[in-house]
């Protein structure tokens, strides 16, 4: 008979991973730290994770989900620089507020712990790919290629949390302004 999956045990390791990773890293935490912090059995997390890497890869999805989820309703907005900046400042708030996450989701990648594209990334894309289209088919932006521009979009973000939460401890502020003058001006028609 096969095991029912309870999420909240799934969310206990996850929980339990993240402080730990925080704490003492990821090369100094064990799957039986882990299953200690998450108040189960070793074995209990093999259940819902093959490895550390898959609760690596879990976190850093959920963190990229939570920042489409942060940004998303900015781009509804019909100003469209309103909605840019709206969106970058969601997506910095985010990352500050998760700042171990997005440590974490540098070191995945670069440990090469990608196979292709996550999924969250993907579904990141997908939404600014979208949110692109409509205003290319209403012809209030220049016409790019949506997917290439979605993954830029997504890329300067990315790299701007790695200069201010892996790098440095600087302020995104710094950059914020900056990046929205960028895209106002790169996708705006006047």
């Amino acid at each position: 008979m096969s095991r029912k999956i309870d999420p909240a045990k799934r969310e206990a390791i996850l929980q339990a991973a993240r402080a730990l990773f925080k704490e003492k890293g990821v090369e100094d935490t064990t799957i039986s730290q882990i299953a200690t912090g998450a108040g189960i059995a070793t074995g209990t997390v093999y259940l819902y994770f093959k490895s550390k890497t898959d609760i690596i890869d879990a976190l850093c999805d959920v963190y990229l989900l939570e920042t489409v989820d942060a940004l998303t309703p900015f781009l509804e907005n019909p100003d469209i620089r309103t909605a840019i900046a709206g969106g970058v400042h969601a997506a910095f708030k985010h990352a500050e507020a998760n700042a171990d996450l997005v440590r974490l989701l540098d070191l995945k990648r670069s440990m090469g712990l990608n196979s292709g594209w996550p999924k969250a990334d993907i579904i990141m894309q997908n939404t600014l790919k979208r949110w692109v289209q409509v205003l290319m088919k209403e012809e209030r932006v220049f016409p790019y290629h949506p997917r290439i521009l979605a993954e830029l979009v997504g890329g300067l973000i990315e790299w701007v949390t790695k200069i201010c939460f892996v790098w440095s401890d600087v302020d995104t502020q710094r950059y914020e302004s900056t990046i929205v003058d960028l895209l106002c001006n790169a996708l705006i028609k006047r």
